[in-house]
């Protein structure tokens, strides 16, 4: 005898099942990370930064500028979203210095269909419209500095991503801290 206990063992696992054990330790976690990932830059996009881009500007001064260009389009992706892209460009001045703004909101250029239709109406009647200038930085200026909750509740897919990262991450934890890990099955005797 080599000082070995002898007794019943367990039959070696197979291979497929080995393959899989490891395969669910390195995905789940993997997909998790990339879940929650894509779901934080979604709410931090789409929610946390215009929102405080809103309030930041109500500090802002207000002038006159006079639209040059604008064209409401639907986004170029492929999931049907309520929202526009409103492209504009206007001219204003701000201590005496000319610039020139894109900018519509704090969510960029993304507006609900419906108050991008009415700001093209008004447009149309009359290029002339009061935006919101920064004191601090004059090149920075918007249109309209409400937050959009049309806009912001496209976080909510976002949020659902988080959330299934974030478990997806977790279940990871906890198969990585299984007693019997990959490396104790593989070790000899």
């Amino acid at each position: 005898m080599d000082g070995r206990m002898s007794g019943p063992q367990a039959p070696p696992r197979p291979l497929r099942s080995r393959l899989l054990d490891i395969a669910l330790r390195a995905l789940v976690p993997f997909v998790g990370i990339v879940l929650l990932a894509t779901g934080l830059v979604g709410i931090v996009s789409f929610a946390i930064l215009p929102v405080i881009e809103s309030v930041s500007s109500r500090t802002w001064a207000s002038t006159q500028a006079r639209v040059e260009m604008v064209d409401i389009r639907k986004p170029a992706i492929t999931i049907p979203l309520p929202v526009d892209l409103v492209e504009l460009r206007y001219h204003y001045e701000f201590d005496r210095r000319p610039f020139v703004g894109q900018q519509f909101g704090p969510h960029g250029l993304l507006d609900n269909r419906k108050s991008a239709r009415a700001f093209l109406a008004d447009v149309e009647a009359d290029p002339v419209i009061t935006i919101w200038v920064d004191p601090d930085n004059p090149a920075r200026a918007m249109v309209h500095r409400e937050v959009n909750w049309a806009v912001v509740a496209l976080c909510l897919p976002a949020l659902l991503f988080s959330a299934i990262g974030g478990l997806m991450v977790l279940i990871g934890m906890m198969i990585w801290n299984d007693r019997r890990s990959v490396l104790r099955r593989f070790r000899p005797n």
